[in-house]
């Protein structure tokens, strides 16, 4: 199993920067002195450049009646979004932020519970709320600390409990402690350190260094791509009712 600190190790041994971990010559033991910054954010750039078969996932939220909004960290690209209740499931068509706000357009006081059907992406940052249900209470929905947070807005507001199943593109674990593993230090650890390794270039200012590490980097797992459009365009067929 290939952890965050066999992935920090390497990136050690390649990078020179032994000041960047303690016990960093050794394989059983080491702390993240800085080394961890630049794998994460070779991680991200991963997820950013190259489709994997494993960018894709699913959130499940249990709302409660009368919500009509959700959370979720993590997410690049929302692509669908199901509901369902205890006896039945559908899926909520794609609107405008605007759009939904013009057609809601009343108090959340005024406003009837519903069969849910429609959603859109959230605009969870406010540079400043003080001021926002002075004059009523409206859909408005903005989170304090919005920086690693996104979210959807779904109308009508839900007339019964259910479950919200969010689908999107979301971004791969963050490694954070000796033992944690992800989509990319499982299946292509090499790379990984890689991009690490391009980003510690970056730092340095380096811009040949950098493009020398990313064309390295897609060299080596072009090959994730050809086999996600090859699973992608296989023979389907639709299932008929």
């Amino acid at each position: 199993m290939t952890t965050l600190l066999v992935a920090r190790q390497k990136f050690i041994e390649l990078s020179g920067r032994l000041d960047l971990a303690e016990d960093s010559e050794t394989i059983e033991s080491g702390t993240d002195k800085g080394a961890d910054f630049f794998i994460t954010h070779g991680q991200n750039w991963l997820d950013r450049q190259l489709g994997t078969a494993k960018e894709y996932g699913r959130i499940f939220d249990s709302v409660a009646a009368d919500a009509w909004y959700l959370t979720f960290q993590k997410s690049r690209a929302i692509k669908e979004v199901w509901v369902n209740s205890d006896e039945d499931r559908w899926q909520l068509e794609k609107v405008t932020l605007q759009s939904l706000k013009e057609y809601y357009a009343g108090l959340r006081s005024a406003t009837d519970s519903g069969q849910t059907l429609y959603y859109a992406p959230a605009m969870l940052r406010a540079i400043d709320a003080t001021d926002i249900d002075d004059q009523g209470a409206f859909f408005n929905y903005i989170l304090d600390d919005s920086d690693t947070y996104n979210g959807i807005i779904f109308m009508p507001p839900t007339e019964e409990a259910m479950v919200v199943e969010t689908v999107g593109k979301f971004y791969s674990n963050t490694l954070t402690d000796n033992e944690d593993t992800s989509y990319w230090s499982q299946n292509h650890m090499m790379e990984l350190v890689w991009a690490a390794l391009r980003h510690l270039e970056i730092s340095y200012r380096n811009t040949e260094g950098a493009k020398d590490w990313a064309t390295a980097i897609f060299q080596s797992i072009e090959g994730i791509d050809k086999d996600i459009v090859e699973e992608e365009t296989a023979d389907t067929e639709e299932m008929e009712g």
